[in-house]
């Protein structure tokens, strides 16, 4: 109704972010520098949390765009799984198979090795997961045990972790 009305393209109140519509808010402005400086200065995790709506995935698929040369990105946004089917929505992202019957150490290496090639090429992963506040301690401890794939002088992974104020708990 509005579109035709405002001769609008596309619907910018879609449920769905779409960069095109974003607002540069001094809180978006504020999330933005606090990613770009955990990513900047190394950090192995870097957190974003805050209430329904509030712009997190927004503030990702805004970040992805600018990094997108310097990171091989994969983004998780199921996040109810177990750790093994966590690694296995990773492996898919990163376009590796598995074995039918690969246990969490089979699926480590897979991980291990993709992540390796990767910094051989000049990259690190960047693991962006939202909806962050729905993984279960064992997955999110696992998460954390990611950062120390690879040697202490090549930090192959760097992890975004967005979720609802829950997370933060």
């Amino acid at each position: 109704m509005f579109q035709d009305h405002y001769g609008l393209h596309d619907d910018p109140f879609a449920l769905g972010p779409n960069l095109r519509f974003l607002f540069r808010s001094n809180a978006h402005a504020e999330t933005m520098a606090h990613l770009g400086f955990g990513l900047e200065q190394g950090e192995d995790i870097v957190m974003i949390s805050g209430a329904i709506g509030t712009g997190k995935t927004l503030a990702l698929q805004n970040l992805q765009a600018k990094v997108s040369r310097l990171f091989r990105q994969v983004l998780v946004n199921v996040t109810k799984v177990d750790f093994p089917g966590f690694i296995k929505l990773v492996l898919h992202e990163l376009e590796v198979g598995w074995p039918e019957r690969a246990d969490v150490a089979d699926l480590l290496v897979l991980l291990k090795d993709a992540a390796l090639r990767c910094h051989a090429d000049g990259r690190k992963i960047l693991l962006v997961v939202d909806e962050a506040q729905n993984l279960n301690t064992e997955t999110l401890e696992g998460i954390r045990l990611l950062t120390n794939i690879g040697q202490p002088d090549k930090q192959v992974f760097q992890i975004i972790l967005a979720g609802q104020l829950a997370l933060e708990d």
